[in-house]
């Protein structure tokens, strides 16, 4: 990348670095003599070009490349020239084009806004169906601007439509556009590139003297047909292959999407170019039309996979699904977990009290984590003033008695090993308190590092690891009343953290990570049928990875 403070044409500054495509960087740069904001676009080919000591320079990394790098460069310009020509408030506009540091720049107007992809990935769910027929008249004016100038831009996705914080529109990058025949059919001596999803199947054949309005038409189907539903479009051979007369299966949509706004976008999916609409003033009529009498409503989405690549060529095959699935988690509903939290009180479920730990000690219950220490220090206190008290004694008693019994006589020992007697035992006693107090303090550190204790608890019984709140903290197992087990980590009475197992009571098992309480990450597998998702989770249910059937073939992905 340029580096940050870089000049070009010695009027622009580059402030920070934007994005990058296969084809360039762009760049956020000030026009100094105006301090403008304005986006710069580099060309700049990855893995063919290359970047010399001065970071500022770019040159061709292979030799080979050179008139590969000619040939694009121009094609770069072209799509400069073809900008600037386009003078609309929803096109982006080109103000300047120049070569420096061995390539070229072209300089637009810079939009503080974010694409329509970017909207919708951020926001995690689609787009109100108000919205975007906000956006639709301005997609239309821009295209109407393109198509008047005999160009078609071939490449209309979300990604491609930037919005700012008012809500205009404004279409960028025309690197796939290509310009009109004066036979028909576009100009061009390289492939057309295009997104999955997106492109008709003109398009994706490279049937260039097809292409025409109706081509860019059909994106624009399957942009609002993304917008509206979180759902990547399928494949024009998707579309064909639903023989139902709304094209339900193929293309489901919320039931909140109107009537009219559903058989707008059915027409511009139609596969066949011919009866498509062919200008965007056929796509104006249509939305003014009366819509026919409803066709069958469909789930609402509950998940994003609108993944928008652009490619060039792409001759692999894709796997269809006879009948799509949709595998939700039966048993218990939803598919997350009961929590562990307490139920609100208003739903008659009454709390239960915060459980306690009734540890078994062989002493009185110490009061807090230093009584332990304390009582041994008192018993050890006791007993070395016993010990010494009595051995006192014993010495004393020796003397008297060595002094008043006349020399031969024997002297009985009963009251030297009584006197020891009693000392061994009050040693032994000691011992035993000291032991005891030593593991009452052995049970309470426990207790606060993660010993195991049975408890119901809640709408569970539990077997596990607590802490000083007396609430599931480290490896447990929690059996639910509805006969869902869960094994793995607690933090604090939720359950989260890696290597979790829940079984469900039908046979449905989630092995991965939880969180809050919920699924995260891992594989989910429905018992019944042996089909399984692999991939992240999002309020309990799959939200991104792909489903597998019980032959490990990939069914779906979300």
């Amino acid at each position: 990348m340029l580096p940050i403070g870089s000049m070009l044409r010695g009027i622009y500054r580059i402030e920070s670095y934007l994005s990058s495509g296969g084809f360039g960087n762009t760049y956020v740069a000030t026009h100094v003599e105006f301090e403008e904001t304005v986006a710069i676009k580099e060309f700049f080919i990855k893995g063919v070009t290359q970047r010399d000591a001065n970071n500022t320079t770019v040159s061709v990394s292979n030799a080979e490349n050179k008139n590969l790098f000619q040939e694009q460069l121009q094609k770069f310009k072209k799509e400069a020239r073809r900008l600037w020509r386009l003078k609309n408030q929803h096109i982006v506009s080109v103000h300047d084009l120049f070569e420096e540091n061995g390539t070229a720049y072209y300089v637009m107007d810079y939009i503080d806004g974010e694409n329509l992809a970017e909207k919708l990935k951020r926001q995690l769910m689609p787009l109100s169906e108000t919205e975007v027929m906000s956006y639709l008249p301005q997609i239309l004016d821009a295209l109407a601007c393109v198509h008047q100038e005999n160009l078609w831009h071939l490449d209309l996705k979300p990604a491609n439509i930037m919005v700012d914080r008012a809500g205009n529109v404004t279409l960028i990058d025309f690197g796939a556009s290509k310009q009109r025949s004066t036979t028909g059919g576009a100009t061009t001596s390289t492939a057309v590139s295009y997104t999955n999803g997106f492109a008709p199947r003109e398009q994706m054949e490279q049937n260039l003297e097809k292409f025409g309005p109706w081509t860019d038409l059909y994106a624009l189907g399957a942009t609002l047909y993304n917008l509206l539903t979180s759902k990547k479009p399928p494949l024009p051979s998707d579309i064909d292959d639903d023989r139902s007369a709304d094209k339900h299966l193929a293309l489901p949509m919320p039931s909140t999407v109107s009537e009219r706004t559903k058989q707008l976008i059915l027409s511009l999916l139609t596969t066949d170019r011919l009866d498509r609409p062919q200008s965007v003033t056929e796509v104006k009529k249509l939305m003014e039309k009366k819509p026919k009498t409803s066709g069958k409503d469909v789930e609402k989405p509950k998940i994003y996979d609108a993944d928008e690549v652009t490619v060039v060529i792409d001759d692999t095959p894709r796997k269809t699904v006879s009948t799509p699935i949709t595998p939700k988690p039966k048993e218990p509903q939803p598919v997350k977990p009961t929590p562990i939290k307490p139920k609100p009180v208003s739903s008659g479920y009454k709390a239960p009290e915060k459980p306690k730990v009734d540890v078994k000690v062989p002493v009185e219950k110490l009061k807090n984590r230093n009584d332990g220490l304390y009582y041994v220090i008192f018993i050890l206190s006791l007993v070395a003033i016993i010990l010494f008290s009595l051995k006192f004694c014993s010495s004393f008693n020796d003397t008297i008695v060595d002094e008043a019994v006349p020399s031969g006589e024997q002297v009985t020992e009963s009251t030297s090993d009584d006197i020891d007697s009693i000392v061994q035992a009050v040693a032994d006693s000691a011992a035993a308190a000291v032991e005891a107090a030593a593991e009452a303090a052995a049970e309470e550190a426990a207790g606060r590092s993660g010993r195991y204790f049975s408890k119901r608890l809640g709408n569970y019984e539990y077997v596990g690891e607590y802490n000083e709140n007396n609430l599931p903290n480290g490896i447990g197992e929690a059996t639910f009343d509805n006969g869902s087990i869960y094994r793995g980590p607690f933090i604090n009475g939720i359950l989260e953290g890696e290597n979790a197992v829940f079984k469900f009571i039908n046979g449905d098992v989630f092995e991965g990570s939880f969180k809050n309480d919920e699924f995260y990450y891992g594989k989910y597998t429905i018992s019944r049928t042996r089909e399984y998702f692999i991939g992240s989770y999002k309020n309990g249910n799959p939200f991104h990875g792909k489903w597998y059937d019980k032959t490990d073939n990939v069914v779906e992905e979300i």
